[in-house]
């Protein structure tokens, strides 16, 4: 087997086809795909610079890519998954037979690239490649690592009919969605459809981004958006992301509409392990018909139709979620560093400070959001 290093986009595209065919039948979701890892160096090449490495057997087939981009944060190298912090996951692409020969060289290639990278914030992957990236026994890798903290990501475990879904619900849950989707089906001014054309998706992308930025703003959550979502350049990136990806039927963009006019909109992506909900948006003047929910029913009815086994509602462990009868699974999170001293104090430090930026300043934010919800309650009743 042997590796190569990609640093330039032009020494990617050789590879595309091969890539597009190993990603279609191994990987987890779309976040390593040409779908959307090309759309990503071409809007934001800027701000990383490449190091994919690509695994060849003994026939010169590709048989597993990391989709890697190094980046320059407190004076050190860190090697991230390119789309981050865009993607809802991350992943080595690999053929399932060869998991362990291409984890044992990954980790060897790390430690012959030493000079290249101080870090490698191994985020959100599967516990099963997690596990495999930890325990994996290399001769020559010279590697320390530390887990950090999980993150929930929320799924439904689809079961063959609809109704099978709505029987597992109390009946109070299943009168409350049911009453949503039935004040919404009986109007006969509303219209719920799924676009799976780059054409037809392509006209709505920008009220779509307008109204998400709309929502967050009106309820005074904007500042929780980072830069790279929002603007310009991420439409850029929507753009070129659902047009590659309904080149391989890998997007479905819902859009229910009253009289004409768009009410809710979201992007979901698809894979042969399920169907993944991205992003959603809503008009803001619809609010109290609940856009989301009912968007959401829909997608789930769409799912189960479909054959599709699993929904994914994401990373987030937002309470809404779990009304839908989602279960916890866990994105795992690993920074690997040097086994060296520099790289324990830079993995200790790279640790903590996620530790305080993920648990401990959440926790904050929550607090805050309970205080002031409440003196708005009491400000009201006033």
């Amino acid at each position: 087997m042997r590796v190569q290093i990609v640093r330039d986009v032009k020494e990617l595209l050789p590879h595309k086809e091969a890539w597009d065919r190993l990603s279609r039948s191994c990987a987890q979701g779309v976040f390593g795909s040409t779908g959307w890892v090309i759309p990503w160096i071409e809007v934001y090449a800027s701000t990383s610079k490449l190091f994919c490495i690509l695994f060849f057997d003994e026939n010169d087939e590709l048989v597993g890519f990391v989709p890697a981009m190094l980046v320059r944060k407190c004076h050190l190298k860190i090697m991230k998954f390119i789309g981050s912090p865009l993607n809802d996951f991350n992943e080595i692409i690999v053929e399932p037979r060869l998991q362990e020969a291409v984890i044992k060289l990954l980790l060897d290639t790390l430690t012959v690239y030493a000079e290249e990278w101080d870090l490698f914030d191994c985020e959100l992957l599967s516990e099963s490649q997690m596990q495999l990236l930890t325990q994996c026994e290399s001769g020559q890798a010279k590697i320390c690592y530390r887990p950090l903290y999980p993150m929930e990501s929320p799924v439904i475990d689809l079961p063959e009919t609809v109704q099978d879904y709505y029987s597992r619900m109390s009946s109070a849950w299943r009168h409350r969605f049911r009453g949503c989707l039935n004040k919404v089906g009986k109007n006969g001014a509303f219209s719920f459809s799924v676009l799976v054309d780059y054409n037809d998706i392509r006209q709505h992308i920008d009220q779509f981004e307008n109204f998400r930025l709309d929502c967050w703003r009106k309820r005074n959550r904007d500042t929780e958006l980072t830069a790279l979502s929002q603007g310009k350049t991420f439409l850029q990136f929507l753009d070129k992301v659902a047009e590659e990806l309904a080149r391989t039927h890998s997007i479905a963009f819902p859009c229910l509409t009253y009289s004409g006019n768009v009410v809710a909109m979201g992007i979901y992506f698809l894979s042969p392990s399920g169907i993944l909900n991205y992003m959603k948006s809503w008009n803001i003047d619809f609010f109290h018909f609940s856009p989301g929910k009912v968007l959401e029913m829909y997608m789930i009815e769409y799912a189960i139709n479909n054959g599709f086994k699993k929904f994914d509602f994401g990373r987030g462990n937002e309470s809404y979620k779990y009304d839908f009868l989602a279960k916890n699974a866990y994105l795992q999170h690993c920074v690997f560093g040097h086994r060296n001293v520099a790289g324990i104090i830079a993995v200790s430090a790279f640790a903590f400070r996620e530790y305080c930026r993920c648990v401990l300043w959440g926790r904050l934010r929550r607090v805050s959001l309970r205080i002031r919800n409440k003196i708005s309650a009491v400000s009201s009743r006033e």
